[in-house]
């Protein structure tokens, strides 16, 4: 596999969360000073995190920012109202929504239960 940071071809990987994203790291990235909001920086611009089940509960469809947003709509919510209800920013239900970042299951769960949608993968 390849490390999200640097591109480097290696087994040695380990997966690392923050603000919603999954990166894989290799042991010289994970060991550099590289704050991690620098690193995601950098995966942003080089390639996105393969979607990882680390929580055993089943992975994220693909096309998970597809379905909250029709779910939003058919339920006439604006963004600042979906905020509101899940109390949650507005400007990363936007980004969710895009598809710039995947949720975080905390979220996935507000997201499935009060739009009354499925966001992961059947087992």
């Amino acid at each position: 596999m390849q490390c999200n940071v640097c591109s480097k071809e290696t087994a040695d990987l380990v997966a690392m969360r923050s603000e919603g994203e999954t990166l894989m790291v290799c042991s010289s990235c994970r060991q550099s000073s590289v704050p991690l909001k620098k690193m995601e920086a950098i995966v942003s611009k080089v390639q996105k995190p393969e979607q990882l089940d680390l929580t055993g509960k089943g992975m994220l469809k693909e096309n998970y920012n597809q379905i909250i947003q029709q779910a939003r709509q058919k339920q006439n919510l604006t963004f600042e109202q979906l905020s509101k209800k899940l109390f949650e920013k507005e400007s990363t239900l936007k980004k969710v929504e895009s598809g710039a970042i995947k949720p975080e299951d905390k979220l996935i769960e507000k997201l499935e239960k009060n739009l009354n949608i499925s966001l992961k993968e059947a087992e």
